[in-house]
């Protein structure tokens, strides 16, 4: 048992608080986004605001490919929502990683959970496979099949075949896209890392 996270308070958002500026290459998804947002806003103590002038604040736009820095970097750091990142589910995947968190399949004690197929996976993406050191396991909760942050069991396939395999039976691996939102075990990994009250 343990956990993805930043291993340093250092990068954290203060209070929960992250200003935020949509990019207008986004204007025609903006309620879709929005929606993203507030899902944190009515299930976390996350709160997504408008940016004003705050130095730190995350600028979402649209680049190539899905993607975000972990945790706060310190200035303005980028979110990108390109093509194929545009469902509620990949939004609120890459805005966990604006917060702090990392896959779950990066955990430490991951192969405690899934078979990770290295030969089936992409050579310039199985970094995303990378196993996390100890150090990042701090909210010592259970694995969680159903978080938004684990990866569907064919990603990043050379073939479309599998990725990663779970080992408890049964457990079916899901795209974010096609999860609900944050998971219940996500929900608790944010009120610790957090501190939410």
């Amino acid at each position: 048992m343990l956990r993805n996270a930043l291993s340093t308070d250092d990068f954290l958002w203060p209070n929960g608080v992250v200003p935020i500026q949509i990019h207008s290459d986004l204007d025609a998804q903006r309620d879709l986004i929005v929606s993203a947002l507030n899902h944190f806003h009515e299930e976390t103590c996350i709160r997504f605001k408008q940016r004003t002038d705050e130095p730190d604040f995350i600028n979402i736009i649209a680049d190539e490919g899905c993607y975000s820095s972990i945790g706060r970097t310190g200035g303005e750091q980028s979110i990108s929502l390109g093509d194929g990142c545009l469902c509620k589910g990949t939004i609120i995947h890459e805005l966990m990683h604006a917060l702090g968190f990392y896959h779950e399949q990066n955990r430490s004690d991951r192969d405690e959970y899934v078979y990770v197929i290295y030969e089936k996976i992409l050579e310039k993406a199985r970094h995303e496979f990378n196993k996390l050191p100890a150090e990042a396991n701090r909210l010592f909760t259970d694995y969680d099949y159903e978080s938004i942050m684990q990866y569907s069991s064919n990603a990043f396939s050379v073939d479309g075949s599998d990725t990663m395999v779970p080992i408890k039976s049964g457990v079916v691996l899901t795209h974010p896209c096609y999860k609900g939102g944050l998971s219940s075990f996500d929900k608790l990994k944010i009120s610790k890392l957090y501190k939410c009250q």
